[in-house]
């Protein structure tokens, strides 16, 4: 989410619950599904805890509400890539 995770309530509200951060949130809700993620930062306590997400699961219930967030598209449609 280009850094947009970061600021959503939502998002806030399931880091709180796991005391972990929103960007280790949006991170292991992709894990959880089996989406590769290549997160990036330039600061190295972010690339340290990017990797931390072993110790944590999201439960259904934070699954289900974060699938329920609306949906934001960040680039093109990879469906429909024009070359």
């Amino acid at each position: 989410m280009q850094g947009k995770c970061v600021t959503n309530p939502t998002i806030l509200k399931i880091a709180e619950k796991h005391q972990k951060s929103p960007a280790q949130v949006c991170l292991k809700w992709a894990v959880q599904q089996n989406i590769v993620v290549i997160p990036k930062s330039t600061h190295k306590e972010r690339l340290i805890a990017n990797t931390q997400l072993d110790d944590f699961m999201l439960d259904e219930a934070d699954m289900a509400t974060l699938f329920a967030l609306p949906q934001e598209k960040l680039g093109p449609d990879p469906n429909y890539v024009d070359f």
